[in-house]
């Protein structure tokens, strides 16, 4: 059934909400507003909710077993038919829109940032694995070895959070990375995107400033940095070393790459030891001295152009990224 996968990212947030009560109130009220249900009967907005919850969290979603849970469940009575007729209407998918809507402008808040005026939209991204049933694997294949085999999906999310609206939701298979996924954004002229080093190539970049658009992202120790003026190789380490914070204009990837501005702030030693035990921890090889040194500094760059903008207005608005992960894992 169409719902049935992207929901099961909701359920948890769902309950959650539910449980707080901020749901309930609002679910009947919404449904007639989205013309789902024209009056109260047997059922409101919230059973329909509940029943199709409690059948996902169950992996199994059919309008027998939903019809089985009203009556185990919710004391209600209800056939197999009549879901049917009701949950296949446009105006429940609308009525469900509208409550991930609810739960969105709930959870999600912009930082007091000057600068979240200055763009049309500022669309965060990220993506999360999420574990399927056995019998997907074929369509969404994942880890495998000799003992066993693991059927995972890759999802990608990106939402503007200007007005809580997704740009993007899909679903693709555990192979396809963040960086194969990049291209899938819909970009406009006036956004901001913000994404992390999975999405992050120099191609991606020109693509972004190609539509008239800005980015941020943290400091990506792969690519090389280059002195605007002499086209010179920048040791970033000895540019940040002594100082407790940078803003500086540098090249990216080549001599002649992309003008970015990179921002360093300096953490203190508790947060800097804690990165360095977490790279150590997850790194396949041993980390360099320098690329564990530069762990004191949070660093970012960004294409932003605006001599009024400090570091800390581009740390207040990557923050914004974690949001995300609100939804991702609820």
């Amino acid at each position: 059934m169409f719902y049935s996968i992207p929901l099961i990212l909701w359920i948890n947030t769902l309950i959650f909400y539910m449980i707080l009560g901020s749901i309930e109130p609002n679910s009947i009220s919404l449904a007639i507003e989205n013309k789902f249900i024209e009056r109260i009967r047997k059922l409101d907005g919230l059973d329909y909710l509940l029943a199709l919850l409690h059948n996902v969290t169950k992996e199994v979603v059919s309008f027998n077993t939903m019809a089985s849970t009203f009556v185990d469940d919710i004391d209600k009575c209800v056939t197999k038919q009549a879901l049917h007729k009701a949950m296949s209407k446009e105006f429940f998918i609308v009525f469900i829109d509208k409550i991930f809507n609810e739960l969105l402008q709930t959870k999600l808040g912009i930082a007091n940032s000057k600068l979240k005026s200055k763009f049309r939209r500022i669309v965060i991204q990220d993506s999360s694995i999420i574990k399927l049933p056995q019998r997907l694997y074929e369509f969404f294949s994942g880890v495998k070895n000799n003992f066993s085999q693991v059927a995972n999906a890759r999802v990608q999310v990106a939402l503007d959070i200007l007005t809580n609206t997704f740009t993007l939701f899909s679903i693709d298979s555990y192979s396809i990375n963040d960086k194969s996924a990049a291209h899938k954004l819909q970009i406009n002229n006036g956004d901001l995107i913000i994404r992390d080093r999975g999405y992050c190539t120099i191609a991606e970049m020109l693509c972004i400033l190609a539509h008239k658009a800005d980015f941020i992202y943290r400091y990506y120790h792969v690519f090389k940095y280059y002195n605007v003026n002499t086209g010179k190789v920048i040791d970033v380490y000895k540019l940040v070393k002594n100082k407790k914070k940078l803003k500086a204009k540098v090249r990216i990837g080549s001599p002649d790459g992309v003008i970015v501005t990179l921002c360093a702030d300096k953490v203190s030693d508790a947060i800097a030891n804690e990165r360095r035990r977490q790279l150590k921890k997850s790194s396949s090889g041993t980390p360099s001295n320098v690329l564990l040194q530069l762990l004191s500094w949070s660093i970012y760059f960004t294409s932003i152009d605006d001599d009024e903008i400090t570091s800390e207005d581009i740390f207040s608005l990557y923050k914004l990224r974690w949001r995300i992960e609100i939804i991702l894992n609820p």
